[in-house]
């Protein structure tokens, strides 16, 4: 190196076994990983429980509504919705199924480790919801987009916070 420079070196107990905790608690996230891996599954249900965040979804396509009313059989002879079918659309939720029990919202989970969380679902339709795109047979129907796998900017904050939290000294 060229030129004046100053070389420092730090031969502090306290100093060093201050850095060596922190590294040490940095070198195992899994605690954070775990709490982030909750908050975000937290998140994405909300996603599904208002049909879309910050952007509502697209409504489900006619053809998708007619099968849910078990076509012709839910209409009435004037081609007016049966009570029964008028029923089984009025709080239709999209991808949401049986609640926690069936659909996609059901399935989302979180996979912590040391230095990640990955969340996501193991349904194989959950990458054409998540993405859009031609499905079906012959891929002649356009699957919109519905973004669940969103993390929300009211979230990110909170996640932050773990983190500080796991790295502070104690």
């Amino acid at each position: 190196m060229a030129g004046a420079f100053l070389a420092v070196k730090i031969d502090d107990a306290e100093f060093n076994g201050a850095i060596s905790a922190l590294t040490s608690r940095a070198a195992d996230l899994s605690a954070p990983m775990k709490i982030t891996g909750e908050i975000v599954v937290k998140s994405v249900r909300e996603n599904f429980l208002q049909q879309g965040r910050p952007s509502t979804w697209k409504t489900l396509s006619s053809a998708t509504k007619f099968g849910i009313i078990g076509g012709s059989r839910g209409l009435k002879k004037s081609g007016d919705l049966k009570i029964g079918s008028r029923r089984k659309l009025v709080n239709r939720k999209i991808l949401i199924g049986f609640g926690m029990h069936g659909g996609l919202m059901g399935s989302i989970h979180y996979a912590a480790d040391r230095s990640s969380v990955r969340i996501g679902t193991e349904k194989i339709y959950g990458a054409i919801h998540q993405f859009g795109g031609p499905a079906g047979r012959g891929k002649k129907v356009m699957i919109p987009e519905r973004e669940y796998l969103l993390l929300q900017d009211e979230d990110k904050p909170v996640i932050i916070d773990v983190f500080k939290r796991h790295l502070q000294p104690r």
